[in-house]
């Protein structure tokens, strides 16, 4: 059985700007789009930078849908 879609949670920060996970999604999107599926990204905002800019380190939403 193969997907339809894909559900991604993506963390962008520490270590990996976000310039490069910007990047890498594209790369992502067109090869699995190649495949007939299509990719779901849901961006998490995490790390250090979101607890520098915050002082907390993470939403205070819950990740739940």
């Amino acid at each position: 059985m193969s997907a339809s879609s894909i559900d991604l949670a993506v963390i962008p920060g520490d270590g990996i700007g976000p310039e490069v996970i910007a990047e890498a999604l594209k790369v992502l999107e067109k090869a699995v789009a190649a495949e007939g599926v299509e990719l779901k990204p849901t961006h998490y905002e995490l790390g250090a930078e979101h607890w520098l800019a915050t002082g907390r380190p993470c939403p205070m939403k819950s990740w739940r849908t």
